[in-house]
């Protein structure tokens, strides 16, 4: 028999005024909302009326997986080696030779700077080593008379004594004069800014009129030879170890002229700036010219997602405030909950790395009636999607 319960239609006969009611309910109307509730109560999966029925839920087996996936990144092609090339001494930028994107080749001059100084230097030295060259050829000759005055009878040994200290001053004079010109000559040459490899000029890093200092780089220089394909990757992505030690390069210009590279290098600093760590996958020396410096290419890499059993995304429950899943006992079809660790998210499945094994029956519909401890009747699903 089925108990029709519709508390508001069936009421409206017994509705009666709060003056003859009391504002209450009238007995009949009470009896039909008991009623009503036990019937409802019976009705519900689950519920103690009905607690020694299995609850159908559908359930599925889990499977061990080891996926795989794929990231693509954009980046560009780069010089495996770059020579940076500055000045060796201090002054002012008189002139540029080459720009950004000309080819030279080693020893070709790049740049110049004001040399007045320097040229006045070698003119300074060159006089002091002709005065200490004068110096050290009167001194010179003055120790030879000595020597033949006292061979003679007429000189004394004092006096050849004083006139070899001389000499041998003059001498050290004359060496250091001619170290002096030496470093002036080198300073000199240094106001001339020279390749110091073949390769393509890559950055200008100073203009004319500039005062740059030692050492500060004025050019970079892509060196002909091997090239690399630079990625900035997000630290994330590398927590996953690569499935192969290679990437699929294409150029972003033309998909058809694509190589495959080999990761060379992982940045083991982190740029603060975009939070991404570079990678540098080195190209085959053979490849084809549109592979140039500077041109953008995409890189497809595939990452291992991790190892565990792959289950359908609405098994995933929550237990404590962390993921879990309902487990059927396969021996006494009674349900447990399970915490696990989810490694990977995809559209319809999760992967699970710790917390449940391969084989498991895990509930994928019915989870809002189950308890822990409860008898099910498991149905298996053919699909997990």
């Amino acid at each position: 028999m089925t108990l029709s319960c519709n508390l508001h239609d069936r009421a409206k006969p017994f509705a009666m005024s709060k003056a003859t009611a009391g504002g209450r309910l009238p007995k009949p109307a009470l009896r039909l909302a008991a009623l009503c509730g036990l019937s409802l109560a019976a009705a519900i999966p689950g519920h103690a009326a009905d607690a020694s029925s299995p609850i159908a839920v559908t359930v599925q087996a889990a499977t061990a997986d080891t996926p795989e996936f794929g990231v693509e990144l954009t980046g560009s092609v780069a010089a495996r080696k770059v020579s940076e090339a500055g000045f060796r001494i201090s002054g002012r930028l008189r002139s540029r030779e080459v720009d950004v994107g000309d080819r030279v080749t080693k020893g070709q001059v790049l740049a110049n700077m004001e040399a007045d100084v320097q040229n006045a230097d070698v003119f300074a030295a060159e006089a002091a080593v002709q005065s200490a060259d004068a110096t050290y050829r009167q001194r010179e000759a003055d120790f030879q008379r000595q020597v033949s005055l006292l061979e003679n009878g007429v000189g004394t040994e004092a006096q050849v004594d004083n006139a070899q200290e001389q000499l041998q001053a003059a001498a050290a004079t004359q060496t250091t004069s001619r170290a002096n010109l030496g470093i002036a000559r080198d300073n000199l040459a240094n106001t001339v800014l020279r390749a110091p490899v073949t390769g393509v000029v890559t950055a200008r890093k100073a203009e004319a009129g500039q005062v740059v200092e030692a050492a500060q780089a004025v050019y970079a220089v892509a060196e002909d030879g091997d090239r690399d394909a630079v990625f900035e990757v997000y630290e994330a992505l590398l927590t996953r170890p690569l499935s192969e030690n290679r990437v699929d390069i294409r150029l972003v210009a033309n998909p058809a002229v694509k190589v495959t590279g080999t990761v060379r290098e992982v940045s083991p600093v982190i740029d603060t700036g975009t939070g991404t760590i570079r990678v540098k996958v080195g190209l085959p020396r053979q490849s084809p010219a549109p592979l140039s410096l500077g041109a953008p290419v995409a890189g497809t890499a595939r990452f291992d997602a991790g190892h565990g059993v792959t289950v359908p995304w609405r098994s995933l429950s929550r237990e404590g405030g962390k993921p879990a899943v309902w487990v059927v006992d396969r021996a006494t079809n009674t349900v447990s909950v399970k915490p696990v660790t989810v490694s990977a998210y995809r559209s319809n499945t999760v992967l699970v790395g710790d917390g449940l094994g391969e084989g498991d029956l895990v509930v994928t519909a019915g989870i809002p009636f189950l308890k822990p401890g409860i008898t099910v009747e498991p149905r298996m699903q053919g699909d997990a999607q």
